[in-house]
């Protein structure tokens, strides 16, 4: 009986005579201890992948821009890395200041060079989709556009190479081979037919 005296009115996973609230305090005390022994135990490296992604406190700068263009220049070398750069860079600046006041960039979004119609029903093919919206496909018709564009410059880079000023079917699929992004492709143009296309020219 007197154990229940004692005990009554106690919060769960208080101790005897310790007061109300006194346990949040002490876990509080705990965790910023552990957090500070953490911090002062921790190396200079360990500290730097914190930070890693160059972002500065304000999250407005990047320290090194050549990491948001890593996958733009893959397998590319010189020029032709710096150009594809540039071409990403100017996309960026198109898109995020596409109508807004003042911009050069005014798109009433009513003109394409892709088909809606054929965009959509590539969507439909999944037969999970049931409907789409009107967004949806102008969203795919310049995701299209852009990925064209990208690789017929990579396609170009390999003709240039060559010293060719006629892209063909073997540019293309030497473009596909420089990078592995393309290698959803691989159906399509098969690595093999690329080394068979590469000995043949």
């Amino acid at each position: 009986m007197e154990k229940m005296e004692k005990t009554y009115g106690q919060e769960p996973g208080q101790e005897p005579g310790q007061e109300p609230g006194q346990e949040q305090e002490q876990a509080l005390e705990q965790s910023r201890e552990q957090e500070q022994g953490r911090g002062a135990g921790m190396k200079g490296e360990e500290l730097d992948v914190q930070f890693d992604n160059g972002a500065h406190e304000d999250g407005l700068e990047f320290e090194e821009d050549e990491d948001v263009f890593r996958n733009v220049g893959l397998g590319l070398e010189g020029h032709y890395k710096e150009i594809m750069i540039e071409y990403w860079q100017q996309l960026i600046n198109e898109i995020e200041s596409t109508n807004e006041p003042g911009s050069e960039y005014q798109d009433d979004f009513k003109s394409h060079s892709l088909p809606f119609a054929r965009i959509r029903r590539v969507m439909k093919t999944d037969e999970e989709v049931k409907m789409i919206s009107a967004e949806a496909p102008i969203i795919f018709a310049k995701a299209c556009e852009v990925f064209i564009t990208e690789l017929t410059m990579r396609a170009w880079c390999v003709a240039e190479k060559h010293k060719r000023r006629t892209l063909q079917k073997a540019d293309i699929a030497e473009a596909l081979q420089m990078s592995d992004m393309f290698d959803f492709l691989i159906d399509i143009v098969p690595r093999s037919t690329i080394g068979a296309q590469n000995n043949s020219s």
